[in-house]
């Protein structure tokens, strides 16, 4: 052993003698310590929901979207609302309902925006329509003129039955494809009257088309965030589903209020990961733990203090982190289960050698000062590999993790602490020093253990080759930057979200570009537009239409043919004549039915008089059969055309439609694309699914190589991408050289080191092949494993290593409790975090499942490579140092 390891050995025998000895002060002190952590950890540990503040402002990128939003603050943090409903004209007036409640809620919303809807495009929306779109829905209109005219000067059931009848008239000019049209619209307004539906959607898609891009509608709001608060913009969202429900916007209703966006995102990816990586999986963790420590001890005493012990290192922890750092950040919220997972070790392998000791037949006191002596220097060392794991992520840009790593690592050192200082001492005090144990098998399995042992070069050279084979898959890891994937799928928001990437995935990835005003804007956009990944470049002047004049004659031909729909039918007598009404009804019904029987119909035609023949016998039987026919019919004439002046009023207004400019766009369309200062916004549209990673970096790429300094959704997450993955980089870096530089100072010997280092890398390659295999790319929550694996990975060599450098038996090293502490510390530490594998946030399932895998293949290398290698290279190169045996089994 070196001056450094049995100081280290020394030092643990001192502290654990101290704590025997001064036992009760010790406890003491201990708990006053943990009181004043866990009210510290009650009244100071917050959380920061900003998920924003997880890579540092620092980064260019970061200072770009800064900059982007103070010109912008009304696209800051955005929460989209998205109304769906059967029909166009429902989903717009819906739309517009919640839009004009959410305006007059300033509490929870700074600015509300309605693309497309408002009283601005309600005279001017025409103009927005391409020429030949606008000129199909003018035929389409002109087709339905006239059934318009006649319910515009007599709105009622006869006039109605009146119309259908002179259509039948085969003397009528009107072409099969024109019947088709306004039988259909017929049926689909008296079905909605049947159905007590809404009549006005059905009259608007009869007249303009069935748009079905039109039945979904968004809202942008701005929401007044809490970032103090674990759900920043829960407010904001409840606010948002009682105005729906008080406006009874509901899915018995036929409309759909859904919450997604940056916010809401947000938001419920908080409450997932606080509730299931929180305080429940810590409980899961300790509970799991403890059945494994009973498995493994067997001794009810020692698994009380252990887990105690576990329990006072995990709260000085928290209070640590609440007087060092105050708020946890999304990713720093897991650090609890990880402490778990990782501090048992340190429990698990004192209380194996005490066990060991006792059970040859050492006293007590002489067992404990033994025990600290013997495996002290080992899990100090545990301690500190485990904390540069963590540590190693401190000086990167990547500030969530180097919170978690800052907390995490810290924590290391006081679970050291806590097992040399506290655990000896409980364990004084609850007689577990004097308790007789008996010797129980130690070997964790005869056939298993023999077979490294038995053929050392056959398991090394089959380790060698499966890591050449590992090797050759690292070009394949993948890094998925997108964090709508790691999310909980089955989150509203979620789930909202993937709803509008299907009707276009090229809308939320965006390109955002700053140009010094308008005119500049529209130049710069030109020239992005040239490229061949971009679909289009937005500013402020393409909410200008096109052709305005063109399309104004257009409209002006339709206000000279629509001029009589305005005349008034007040003198019209609207009480129905059931006596006339009914036969009418049977009597085009049948007319119907014979027209559909008659020989060279359009298939299409004949369906059409189908269900209107079907819909007039369900308004006949309707009326037919009411106790008051009289108020039923009128009642379905009300349902029927009552809706139909509403109608004709908006079609007015859009038919007084004027060319218009710039100057007459709403503020609330120019704030989002000129600044304050004047500045010109351009929003970049790519050109094809962004949804492959190389075809959004591609995106990207080539805007900069135009403009440099560019933000937006899609550069986020490239930049983030990248800045993660450069952390990772950095980190692993980091924490392999000081791993190496520390058991080289450690131990002064290179083969000891490689030994340890070459197990470490083998069950890193198995683990990095594997995620190839399984096609699992890493995310910004489980980045962290491969850096952390080092940490933790490194403790089972080291312990095992030492182990043998202490006794020098090689063929004996899995025998001893050293091997049974390393298999139950890794079980322990499995355990612990596969709970984080359940979890419903697949950021936090991935990190729980590959930290599992991981974990797994460096119990197997320890346990199967490392031995076989140990004995193989004594076998070759006969060790020339003396070892120091300490008392075993």
């Amino acid at each position: 052993m070196t001056r450094l390891d049995n100081f280290l050995s020394r030092a643990s025998a001192s502290a654990v003698r101290f704590a025997e000895r001064h036992a009760a002060a010790v406890v003491g002190v201990s708990l006053l310590l943990t009181v004043v952590s866990a009210a510290a950890t009650v009244n100071w540990l917050g959380l920061n929901t900003d998920t924003r503040a997880m890579l540092s402002e620092d980064l260019p990128f970061r200072r770009l979207t800064k900059q982007f939003e103070t010109a912008f603050p009304v696209l800051e943090q955005p929460m989209i609302i998205v109304v769906d409903a059967e029909s166009a004209p429902r989903a717009r007036e819906a739309a517009a309902a919640l839009a004009e409640r959410l305006r007059a809620d300033d509490t929870h919303f700074e600015t509300v925006f309605a693309p497309g809807i408002g009283s601005f495009f309600e005279t001017y929306g025409l103009l927005y329509l391409d020429t030949e779109a606008l000129e199909d829905f003018a035929d389409r209109l002109v087709v339905a003129l006239p059934f318009f005219m006649r319910l515009a000067r007599e709105p009622t059931l006869d006039s109605m039955v009146g119309v259908l009848d002179d259509a039948l008239d085969e003397r009528a000019p009107v072409s099969d494809t024109s019947l088709t049209e306004a039988f259909t619209g017929i049926a689909d307004v008296l079905e909605a009257a049947l159905d007590a539906d809404d009549t006005s959607a059905a009259w608007e898609e009869w007249a303009a088309g069935s748009d079905d891009d039109g039945k979904r509608r968004i809202i942008i709001v701005q929401p007044v965030l809490e970032f103090g608060h674990l759900k920043a913009a829960q407010r904001p969202m409840d606010a948002v589903r009682k105005a729906a429900e008080e406006l009874e916007l509901t899915l018995d209703n036929g409309i759909g209020v859904r919450i997604t966006g940056d916010a809401a995102l947000n938001t419920e990816e908080m409450d997932a990961v606080a509730r299931q990586a929180g305080l429940l999986a810590v409980g899961a963790s300790f509970l799991v733990v403890t059945l494994l420590l009973m498995l493994g001890l067997r001794s009810s005493r020692l698994v009380s203090v252990t887990v105690t012990t576990l329990a006072v290192g995990l709260l000085w922890t928290t209070g640590f982190a609440a007087a060092t750092i105050g708020d946890l950040s999304l990713i720093s919220i897991p650090f609890a289960v990880l402490f778990v997972g990782l501090a048992v070790d340190f429990g698990i392998h004192f209380s194996l050698r005490f066990y060991e000791l006792r059970a040859a037949g050492i006293e007590g006191d002489a067992a404990l000062v033994e025990t600290g002596r013997s495996v002290g220097s080992s899990i100090t060392l545990c301690a500190i590999t485990t904390a540069i794991g963590f540590f190693a992520f401190v000086p990167t840009h990547y500030a969530g993790v180097a919170q978690l790593g800052f907390i995490s690592g810290s924590g290391m050192f006081f679970s050291l602490a806590a097992t040399l200082l506290f655990y000896p001492a409980l364990l004084h005090l609850t007689g577990g020093t004097r308790a007789q144990l008996t010797k129980h098998r130690t070997a964790f399995g005869a056939p298993v253990s023999e077979l490294p042992l038995r053929r050392p070069l056959i398991v090394v050279v089959t380790g060698i080759m499966i890591a050449i084979t590992c090797i050759a898959t690292l070009p394949y890891i993948r890094f998925d930057p997108d964090p709508v994937k790691v999310r909980d799928p089955n989150s509203e928001s979620v789930q909202t979200m993937n709803d509008l990437l299907a009707d276009n995935p090229e809308a939320p990835w965006t390109v955002q570009v700053l140009a010094t005003d308008l005119d500049a804007a529209v130049a710069l956009a030109a020239r992005i537009e040239e490229l061949d990944t971009v679909e289009r470049a937005v500013t402020l002047q393409d909410f200008v239409p096109i052709a305005q004049e063109e399309k104004l004659e257009i409209i002006e031909d339709l206000n000279f043919f629509l001029a009589p729909v305005g005349s008034s039918g007040d003198d019209v007598d609207t009480v129905p004549n059931v006596d006339k009404i009914l036969p009418e009804l049977g009597n085009v019904s049948k007319r119907l039915r014979e027209m559909a029987r008659a020989p060279g119909r359009t298939p299409q035609l004949d369906q059409a008089l189908e269900r209107l023949a079907t819909a007039l016998d369900q308004l006949r039987a309707r009326v037919e059969t009411a106790a008051d026919p009289v108020a039923e019919a009128a009642r379905m004439q009300t349902a029927l055309l009552g809706n139909l002046p509403g109608w004709l009023d908006g079609l007015e207004t859009a038919l007084g439609a004027e060319q218009f400019g710039l100057d007459d766009l709403p503020n609330s369309l120019r704030s989002r694309y000129i600044a304050a200062d004047g500045r010109a916004r351009i929003e970049v549209f790519p050109a094809t699914d962004l949804s492959d990673d190389a075809a959004l970096n591609r995106f990207v790429d080539s805007v900069r190589e135009i403009v440099p300094n560019t933000t937006g959704a899609a550069v986020e997450i490239v930049e983030s991408g990248r800045a993660i993955v450069g952390a990772l980089q950095q980190a692993l870096a980091t924490a392999t050289a000081a791993v190496v530089l520390l058991l080289l100072v450690l131990w002064r010997d290179v083969r000891d080191m490689l030994l340890v280092v070459s197990t470490l890398a083998l069950a890193s390659l198995m683990t990095a092949a594997t995620t190839v295999a399984l096609d699992i790319p890493f995310n910004f929550a489980d980045v962290i494993v491969v850096p952390l694996l080092l940490g933790i990975g490194v403790d089972s060599g080291i312990h095992l290593v030492h182990r043998h450098r202490m006794d020098g038996l090689a063929h004996a090293v899995l025998s001893t409790s050293t091997a049974r502490g390393v298999i139950f510390s890794a079980l322990t530490t499995i355990a612990s975090f596969g709970s984080l594998a359940f979890s419903t946030h697949r950021g936090m399932a991935s990190l729980g499942a590959l930290l599992t895998l991981g974990l797994t293949y460096m119990l197997v290398a320890n346990l199967c490579f490392l031995p076989a290698l140990i004995l193989w290279t004594d076998q070759r190169i006969p060790r020339t140092r003396a070892v120091t045996p300490r008392p075993t089994a």
